[in-house]
């Protein structure tokens, strides 16, 4: 089962975000309402957007589109480039997509690739600022580095190499028919919402009475959008909050964690953690102790963590 994550803060940012990405095992699942361009310097890597799996060698660029579930398949070594894009940050682009968005898609070796590169390393060595590189601890203890993290001097300049990017994808990429705007907002408004409660006793149906909605259309229509159930997206965000403080406090108990982090019964507390984690939260405990590496790796390999995303209630 794979637990995937809403990137509200990314959302916040109002300008384009850069990573370079080097030694990197895993992308965790996750969305977010920015287009996501990934190109690869390094060796290949395998990514799961949607219901599809993308093989991206090296020289290729993946695009992909706001609100579509994402990660990395386990690969070894490689370097991406990776750039998130707000949709309102070029407003006649936004207007072009006013009613469509892209479809997941690979831009292969070509002209197309080789001036996203091009354009890519102009505002990314030259017309950036660079952040500190740092690293941070990830699910299943794998680790992501960062080599170098960017924002960007804001400059008519830079807004049209952006432009220029988003043309060259425009032009290359295929569209479909997008959810509206009105929904995109609900959804958006939803998933804020459940980030903030859910250590509450919150259902659909409570849910549904805090928009408007029924209780049908709101499970349709978050369906649809995040591409898993309410009540799975919720377990989602308790399962990391009961990992976060099994970690900040090792002494805790698991039924207090549960009880805590919003789980209703151990008994859902310990499925769901063994399926994020591929272990149970005892065994987890022991993964914190100095020397667990071994051990950490063992279940780490054991956890179904990238599998395909659940769709069930």
């Amino acid at each position: 089962m794979v637990y995937p994550l809403y990137e509200y803060e990314r959302d916040r940012m109002r300008h384009p975000t850069y990573w370079n990405m080097r030694a990197c095992y895993d992308i965790l699942p996750h969305f977010h309402g920015a287009l996501e361009i990934i190109y690869v310097e390094g060796r290949p890597i395998k990514m799961s957007v949607g219901e599809e799996i993308f093989t991206v060698g090296k020289g290729e660029v993946l695009v992909v589109p706001s609100f579509i579930t994402h990660h990395s398949l386990r690969h070894a070594d490689t370097c991406l480039n990776v750039m998130c894009v707000p949709p309102d940050y070029i407003d006649g682009f936004k207007q072009t997509l006013d009613t469509k968005e892209f479809m997941p898609h690979i831009i292969r070796a070509g002209k197309a690739v080789e001036l996203i590169a091009r354009i890519f390393n102009i505002l990314f060595e030259d017309l950036s600022i660079n952040v500190d590189g740092y690293s941070e601890n990830i699910q299943g203890g794998a680790q992501t580095e960062y080599n170098a993290k960017f924002e960007y001097r804001e400059s008519y300049l830079t807004r049209g190499l952006v432009c220029a990017i988003l043309g060259l994808i425009l032009e290359t990429v295929p569209v479909r028919i997008s959810p509206s705007g009105m929904e995109l907002e609900s959804i958006r408004e939803i998933l804020i919402y459940l980030g903030k409660n859910y250590k509450k006793k919150i259902s659909r149906k409570s849910i549904a009475a805090v928009f408007g909605y029924s209780e049908n259309h709101i499970s349709h229509l978050f369906n649809k959008s995040v591409g898993i159930s309410i009540p799975i997206y919720l377990n989602s965000l308790r399962v990391r909050a009961a990992a976060a403080l099994m970690m900040k406090n090792g002494e805790i108990a698991a039924d207090e964690v549960a009880s805590i982090t919003g789980f209703d019964s151990m008994s859902t507390f310990y499925r769901v953690f063994k399926d994020c984690y591929g272990t149970t939260p005892y065994q987890f405990r022991k993964l914190l102790a100095p020397g667990a590496e071994a051990i950490k790796e063992t279940c780490r390999e054991k956890s179904n963590l990238f599998g395909s995303a659940g769709k069930g209630e």
